[in-house]
């Protein structure tokens, strides 16, 4: 599994509102829509397109480097 439909499976509430043009009903949606497949799955959420879909990418890439840099320290 991709480390971005991981992301997607597992992400609390708290996160995927960080995600800018994420509100709290759609993060709803989002966690009530799981598990994903596949992440163009997530395209089927109601609220969700491809440039929302690239932001999470882009956020979820971010939180993993974040993520390996503390372990490494």
């Amino acid at each position: 599994m991709s480390d971005f439909l991981n992301f997607l499976n597992t992400a609390d509430h708290d996160t995927l509102k960080k995600i800018s043009g994420i509100s709290s009903a759609l993060a709803d949606h989002i966690i009530a829509a799981r598990p994903f497949d596949a992440t163009d799955d997530l395209l089927l959420v109601h609220g969700v397109g491809k440039n929302l879909l690239s932001r999470m990418q882009s956020f979820a890439e971010t939180q993993e480097t974040e993520r390996e840099s503390s372990a490494m320290i």
